[in-house]
């Protein structure tokens, strides 16, 4: 079984988070339906396919479903959405996570510094050239392909600038601390529990790379943290947790 590998710990659900999921029922249900906000992210663990959203109508009241229509199985929307989000927003992570990615967070900062002095240099020469073309100009030497050339600098110059400020945002955002870090992600999932489905489904998109489903009502749900930076991509650390539908227990692969 999964949750006897070494690599996982087991979490069981508090009495709080069942309270809170009867709670959504019983709030929410009307607005959920059709309101599916894990749209896109949920694919098919056996065969790759992204799951589908489907809504069965009985009597006054409409169920969702995230349905695999090649492998024939499907997920109740409300037992899906309830266990991510309470696990995205309240599990923390461990010190050995937090530990890599201020490890990559330094490396990012250190390799954008190099960049920022290469930039700098290429600034310094594309003004200088666009400097001597003056000159030249004043010196009633214009021509139209000197008019020309000026453009070219002029659009270089403001792509350089462009991306110098670019890496200096995103520098100022970083946080190496271990709390620094906690309340950045936390600030960052507290989206998830807007009203606006729109909200709701951008940030799941910020926060979740994808959520692997199979047919034993399982979730494998890949967070990338670095994307609340605006970093993320390969070679930056993620986490994963296995959802398990069935007891409502939730397992953290460190």
């Amino acid at each position: 079984m999964i949750h006897r590998e070494n690599n996982y710990f087991l979490f069981p659900c508090l009495s709080t988070v069942q309270t809170i999921f009867a709670k959504r029922r019983q709030i929410n249900q009307r607005n959920r339906n059709n309101t599916f906000w894990l749209s896109g992210l949920l694919v098919c663990e056996h065969c790759g396919k992204p799951l589908v959203e489907h809504t069965i109508k009985r009597k006054q009241l409409k169920t969702g479903y995230y349905n695999c229509e090649t492998c024939k199985y499907y997920l109740r929307q409300d037992k899906v959405e309830d266990i991510v989000m309470e696990m995205v927003k309240n599990t923390p992570m461990s010190k050995a996570y937090i530990k890599s990615l201020q490890n990559f967070l330094q490396s990012f900062t250190e390799n954008h510094t190099v960049s920022i002095k290469q930039y700098d240099k290429e600034l310094l020469q594309v003004e200088k050239k666009i400097g001597n073309i003056r000159q030249a100009i004043e010196d009633g030497m214009y021509s139209r392909e000197l008019k020309d050339r000026m453009e070219e600098l002029e659009l270089q110059k403001q792509t350089i600038i462009e991306e110098i400020e670019s890496i200096q945002r995103t520098k100022e955002k970083i946080a190496y601390g271990e709390d620094e870090i906690q309340a950045q992600l936390a600030s960052s999932r507290e989206d998830l529990d807007d009203e606006d489905l729109a909200v709701r489904k951008n940030t799941a998109k910020i926060i979740i790379s994808r959520i692997e489903a199979n047919r034993e009502k399982e979730l494998k749900v890949y967070i990338n943290t670095l994307q609340a930076y605006g970093l993320g991509g390969a070679g930056s650390p993620s986490y994963v947790f296995l959802l398990l539908l069935k007891n409502r227990r939730y397992v953290f692969r460190n």
